[in-house]
């Protein structure tokens, strides 16, 4: 195990989904290290996998957002969801707070964003836009 207080640099990465955890719970660790270690260096580090509100190119649809507004009641029945900020922000819909645009307003911790232009999972499955994948050519 290792001694906080000893530490200089910490970087809390999540890739993929992982990355909205990076999102979600950026202030609350470097707030919680800090009081640990008040002189350490926190950056959240996010990499791929935001899941912003998107429109199907084949229907016109907003994508996703059901499942998100179910998974976010979900996981959130026993407990408050973290970005209490973002959540008062968007009374009327709180499950905005899972999407990347809700979000990014109330983050206050250092955060360093890393994210492609596209990527083939969310042309096909967010998008509706069929791409190499689709057609198992994934070279």
């Amino acid at each position: 195990m290792f001694d906080l207080t000893q530490i200089e640099d910490y970087v809390l990465k999540g890739c993929s989904s992982g990355s909205n955890a990076v999102f979600t719970f950026n202030d609350i660790i470097d707030a919680r290290l800090k009081k640990i270690n008040p002189s350490i260096t926190y950056i959240g580090y996010s990499d791929s996998g935001m899941f912003p509100l998107t429109v199907s190119y084949e229907t016109g649809d907003i994508n996703d957002h059901l499942e998100m507004k179910q998974l976010f009641y979900l996981v959130n029945t026993e407990v408050e969801y973290p970005m209490t900020e973002c959540t008062k922000a968007n009374r009327q819909d709180p499950s905005l707070c899972f999407h990347v645009e809700y979000m990014l307003p109330h983050i206050k911790a250092p955060l360093y964003i890393i994210h492609p232009g596209y990527d083939t999972w969310g042309l096909d499955n967010v998008l509706d836009i069929p791409s190499c994948v689709t057609y198992g050519n994934q070279d």
